[in-house]
């Protein structure tokens, strides 16, 4: 297979000057040849196999160069299931791109591309690469940086594809252990929550795959952090559900153990508070109200998110009643209580606009403001706890 490989375009060079009948078939078909070779050569027990196997069934000598100007994601495959040391040397080496600049065109491709298919492995491969860099201590730009972290924001997004959203699990998982629960902040407190966010998003999505995905990273959190602290337990498979309250305790605990106890909690009340839309959504509310009577899956889906809301708010609850945290009623906790009290009073006067029915004929929107309610209510009671008593 490698001299099928060895003698193919891959590595003498893709003719783009001609237009070959088939030619794209044809490359996409060695190019899949030769990641299942990079997938057994390239494989975690490569090592464990002795230098004999290695030297028998060693990579393919590739064009990287040429790899790096083609279009379809299976040349992307190629370059992700290559031992990232070969591709960081060739590439240097023949294209004159240093490793930073290689992050920033694997990037570039993935912000350009309109391919689901190019976007997902091309993330995966930078993903990879921001790890490999940053495990060898090797500087990446503070801009490029968040840049990759705003990219896996976006794409986990519920409107994306179902292959992008596993692609952005598969990420997650892949950097929780250096990345997510490290006891040092590699990226900062503000963009490691945000990757934390894309996993509670992610944990809720309403894909039972990408659930399941999803919750393989607190799997991974879970044992690395029973590991660290030297308990032996065995792997617990865990749901999307019990994920996502594991999920919020593990982070409660992170915030204590990183110190960042002050600058973390508005923040995860940021996320209790919700992107709310109270005001869009009440022009339209009473108009369609009598048109919609109990709609189930609205329901069901309210009801997940009150799950969401009592989950978190218990964190929360239990984080400042052990640590005593207070802070002073100024700045982001004045604007997050200013926020908590205008959307109560909306959600109060809708409320009471609603017609009285009986229960079994309340709407979905009666069930959406009820939740909305509950969670401003523990907003607001984790505040009032927030606030220091020169302040009250």
């Amino acid at each position: 297979m490698n001299r099928i490989i060895s003698d193919s375009e891959l590595v003498s060079g893709i003719p783009y000057a001609s237009a070959v009948p088939g030619l794209i078939q044809y490359l996409q078909s060695i190019t899949k040849l030769a990641i299942s070779v990079l997938s057994v050569t390239a494989g975690p027990d490569i090592h464990s196999r002795g230098s004999c196997f290695a030297k028998q069934r060693g990579q393919p000598s590739l064009s990287i160069d040429r790899l790096l100007h083609c279009e379809f994601h299976e040349v992307l495959e190629v370059l992700y299931n290559t031992d990232l040391r070969n591709v960081l040397s060739k590439t240097e080496c023949s294209t004159k791109m240093n490793p930073n600049k290689l992050l920033n065109w694997s990037l570039n491709v993935v912000d350009a591309s309109n391919s689901t298919e190019v976007q997902s492995i091309a993330l995966k491969f930078a993903s990879k690469l921001v790890a490999h860099l940053l495990q060898n201590h090797h500087q990446i730009s503070e801009e490029v940086l968040k840049k990759w972290v705003q990219l896996i924001a976006y794409f986990c997004e519920d409107e994306q594809q179902t292959e992008m959203l596993l692609a952005i699990a598969e990420v997650l998982k892949g950097v929780t252990s250096f990345l997510l629960i490290n006891e040092k902040l590699i990226l900062g407190l503000s963009d490691t929550l945000a990757m934390w966010k894309c996993v509670v998003l992610l944990l809720q999505n309403e894909d039972l795959v990408v659930r399941d995905a999803a919750a393989e990273v607190i799997q991974v959190a879970q044992s690395e952090r029973k590991s660290t602290k030297g308990t032996e337990c065995a792997l617990r498979i865990v749901n999307a559900p019990m994920a996502l309250d594991l999920a919020f305790g593990i982070l409660c605990e992170l915030l204590q153990q990183w110190g960042m106890l002050r600058a973390g909690v508005p923040i995860l009340l940021e996320w209790l508070l919700g992107d709310s839309h109270l005001q869009r959504d009440s022009a339209t509310s009473a108009l369609e109200e009598d048109d919609h009577l109990f709609d189930k899956g609205e329901v069901n889906f309210w009801a997940e998110k009150l799950t969401h809301v009592r989950q978190l708010s218990k964190h929360i609850l239990q984080l400042v009643s052990v640590t005593h945290l207070t802070l002073p009623d100024h700045g982001e906790l004045h604007r997050l209580s200013r926020i908590t009290m205008d959307q109560a009073q909306m959600v109060g006067h809708l409320l009471r606009a609603l017609p009285r029915t009986p229960e079994f004929s309340r709407t979905a929107e009666f069930t959406r403001l009820s939740i909305e309610k509950e969670r401003l209510s523990v907003c607001l009671k984790i505040l009032n706890l927030l606030k220091s008593d020169d302040s009250c």
